[in-house]
This record gives structure tokens, C-alpha cells and sequence, in this order.
């Protein structure tokens, strides 16, 4: 393929002597978009994902001569390198249908437990660096008020949620870079703006964090399951539990995962928390301003996949959105905040050597080193014009 500048504005940086591949990514049947689409080069260590629009732009310094295209509800497609601008590529749909033998016996809270127990055989268990997009959005009133894409290094010493350690000390996250940030000034609770705590989001890029929750705090109803050629797909959700050090406040699970047929490993993992009278309220000492703040419903979704170990599974996209309603005054808002993480690229690496950031303080807030990651997620059209 050619190289092609006419991205550059969006990604920010100068591509001397780097191959840049554009692809437009379709569903086979509708001919609809497909977003967080993972398109990873033939070395499999670097990679990109589709924007909402489909979109994406991938460089390369090295020479790469096939494209691995993947989403969890597609059938993979690996196609070799063209001298094309840009890509039409169409993916089709997995087709999932119900088992010939109707699994009503089978007992979500055993295979949960069972990847719990199987972890570190399952996903990996060794020091990796990351590089990827973090983004940052906030729709109040769903209209975009928000949004922040900046690069980050990620680094942990394995996939493992570590309970008798804080956060800090086993999660680091580098900033490299703000490539788009736009606010229109909402205030919130925190005197900063209304989003999403990042030790929050961190924690719960760890499977066995949300796992180690269902299985201890809940009982698991089986609600569905189909099957394709590869994977369980099984719907399900939980009784209501107490929230600890929450008195009035409740939840319930509800939600799907794909099982990996083969090793059992949960590959797709996509969860919405639904919550009952969870609020907070206080005084904001910046604004002077008192507010009380309703959470709604609180969604994760996590994808894996082979990417530095052929057996093991390593992260490659994790998301968490809130919905919830705010109150200052005579000011209501009703805000749904997401924060994604892409891995744009990953390596085995024994020793973090960036500057952790404080995660205590918004990302947004944090000074960006003028580095810059290789490879960055493609702004939709209607974020492009919100940056505007």
C-alpha cells in the first residue's frame, strides 16, 4: 500500500519513512460499520482498531505483508498487504445457534471459579508493556460535552487483579501524549468534571477483579447459551446483593461472555452493574456548590486475545460507561461517561521505565510528555467536529 498524508492532522506527528495503511471495515450483510474492530500487522505485536465509522489507520516501520482482522462477533479475515490507498474489508458475521444438547446444567459460578483458579495457564502471566489509546467521553443530555483521546503505556507484571496490593504498585500507566481534548466545562463533584475515576477504570481491567465479585457476592442464573464453531456464547445474571459500606444501595449483574471452546478461557466479557439508590452527595469547595449524584448503571466490557503468546490470552480492548444523574441546585444532569482502552501494541517487557501517573488526579490534568506512540485510534467524524 501507499503511504498517505492526509491523516496526519488527526494523528499529529510526523510518519518519515513509515508505511500508513487506511482501512474502511463493513459488515458483509448490512454494509454497516463495524467499531472495535482489532487490525494487527503479521509480527502480531502491533495493531489498531475501527473507530465508530469503521475507520482505521495503521503505520508500520517494519515490511508486513498480511492483516489480521478480528471482532468478537465476526469471523476472523486475514487478507495480504495491497498497494491500495485505502481498504474496503467486510467481515461476516458468526453465526451462533443452540446447542444440540440444551446445557441446562451448566454452572456459570463452576466456570468462573474454574478460570479463577486456572488464571495465570489461561492469560498471561508474565511483565508486558502496552501501548495503546485511552479515551475519554462524556455525552449529558446525549449530546458529546467531553472528550479526551490521548496516548498511554501500560505496564503490569501480568493479568492478575493483585487484592493485597493498591493499584499503584503493580498498574502503571505512562502518558505520552493528548492527541484530542475538548471540555465545555461541566462542573462535578470532584470540583474537576463528571466522569470516570482512573483507578476505578484501571481495576477493572483485570478479569479476576469482576470475576472474584460475581462469584463471592452472587448467585448466577443461567438466562441463555448459543454456540459457534469456537466459542460458548452465555447470557446471564445474578440475584441483588448489598453494596458493602452502602446502606440503602443494591446490584444485580446482567450481562454475556464467550467461552474459548478449546481452553475455557473467557474471550468476550460485556456486563452491565445495575444499581439502586447508589448516590453520593457533598459540598464542591471550588464551585462553593452542594450536589447529590444518582448512579444508574455502570457497563463493562472487556476482549481478548492471542497476541504476544499463542496460547495465552492478553487484553486488547477493555471499556466502562456510567450512566447517572447529577444534581447542583437547580441544575440536573444527565451525563453517560465511557472510558476505553485500545493496545495498539504489546511486548514482553521485565521493568516499567515511564513515569507513572497519579491516580488521583483526572488524566486530563496530568502534564503529556512530548513522546509519542505509533499508533493511535482514528477520531470519528462526530468527534472530529466536536474537537472543532
Amino acid at each position: 500500500m501507499k503511504k498517505n498524508f492526509v491523516f496526519l492532522f488527526i494523528l499529529g506527528f510526523p510518519l518519515t519513512g513509515i508505511a500508513q495503511y487506511h482501512f474502511i471495515v463493513l459488515d458483509s450483510l448490512a454494509h454497516t460499520p463495524i467499531e472495535h474492530v482489532n487490525i494487527v500487522s503479521s509480527n502480531g505485536h502491533e495493531g489498531t482498531a475501527t473507530n465508530k465509522d469503521g475507520f482505521a489507520t495503521l503505520n508500520l516501520t517494519t515490511t508486513n505483508n498480511l492483516f489480521r482482522f478480528s471482532h468478537v462477533n465476526y469471523y476472523r479475515k486475514e487478507l495480504p498487504a495491497n498497494d491500495k490507498n485505502t481498504d474496503t474489508i467486510y467481515l461476516v458475521p458468526i453465526v451462533y445457534s443452540m446447542p444440540e444438547v440444551i446445557i441446562s446444567n451448566l454452572d456459570l459460578n463452576k466456570k468462573f471459579s474454574y478460570i479463577l483458579k486456572n488464571y495465570n495457564q489461561l492469560y498471561v502471566d508474565y511483565p508486558v508493556l502496552r501501548q495503546g489509546t485511552y479515551k475519554e467521553t462524556i455525552r449529558s443530555h446525549d449530546t458529546l460535552t467531553r472528550l479526551m483521546v490521548a496516548e498511554v503505556d501500560w505496564w503490569s507484571p501480568d493479568l492478575s487483579f493483585n487484592f493485597n496490593s493498591p493499584i499503584s504498585k503493580f498498574c502503571k500507566i505512562d502518558l505520552k501524549n493528548i492527541k484530542a481534548f475538548r471540555n465545555t466545562g461541566i462542573i462535578s463533584t470532584s470540583g474537576a468534571n463528571i466522569g470516570i475515576a482512573l483507578e476505578d477504570f484501571l481495576s477493572r481491567l483485570y478479569l479476576n477483579f469482576i470475576l472474584e465479585s460475581i462469584v463471592k457476592n452472587t448467585k448466577i442464573s443461567l438466562l441463555n447459551t448459543t454456540k459457534s464453531e469456537t466459542a460458548l456464547k452465555v447470557n446471564f445474571e445474578t440475584n441483588e446483593f448489598k453494596i458493602p459500606k452502602r446502606k440503602e444501595a443494591v446490584a444485580k449483574f446482567s450481562g454475556e461472555c464467550d467461552f474459548d471452546i478449546k481452553s475455557g478461557a473467557i474471550v468476550f466479557f460485556n456486563v452491565d452493574v445495575l444499581l439502586s439508590n447508589y448516590s453520593t452527595q457533598g459540598y464542591n469547595p471550588d464551585y462553593k456548590l452542594s450536589y447529590k449524584s444518582n448512579t444508574q448503571k455502570i457497563s463493562l466490557k472487556l476482549v481478548f486475545e492471542n497476541r504476544v503468546d499463542p496460547v495465552k490470552y492478553s487484553l486488547s480492548y477493555a471499556s466502562m460507561s456510567i450512566l447517572a444523574t447529577t444534581y447542583l441546585q437547580h441544575q440536573i444532569i444527565d451525563s453517560d461517561s465511557e472510558t476505553t482502552l485500545y493496545i495498539t501494541k504489546e511486548a514482553k517487557s521485565g521493568a516499567f521505565e515511564g513515569t507513572p501517573l497519579d491516580y488521583t488526579v483526572p488524566i486530563y490534568k496530568a502534564v503529556p510528555s512530548h513522546k509519542n506512540n505509533f499508533n493511535t485510534i482514528s477520531l470519528s467524524k462526530e468527534e472530529i467536529e466536536f474537537v472543532k
